[in-house]
């Protein structure tokens, strides 16, 4: 599992945009400082956002209401 987990790190600057979903505040907060230390963009998204933050990740902008 470490092996899997560190592979993903090491690709991590590869990535365009990455959508973390999660209810957390937290990580929210994470996320919102995070992007700007990382290349590509990241955003997070609450769980009942699913769908728009996999549009997000495939187009770059979300989904009009």
């Amino acid at each position: 599992m470490a092996s899997g987990r560190s592979f993903r790190l090491k690709n991590l600057s590869k990535w365009n945009r990455c959508a973390i979903v999660t209810d957390k505040e937290g990580v929210q907060n994470f996320t919102d400082i995070f992007s700007v230390l990382m290349p590509g963009e990241f955003k997070s998204f609450p769980k009942e956002n699913l769908y728009n933050a996999l549009y997000w990740c495939e187009n770059g902008n979300e989904v009009e209401s």
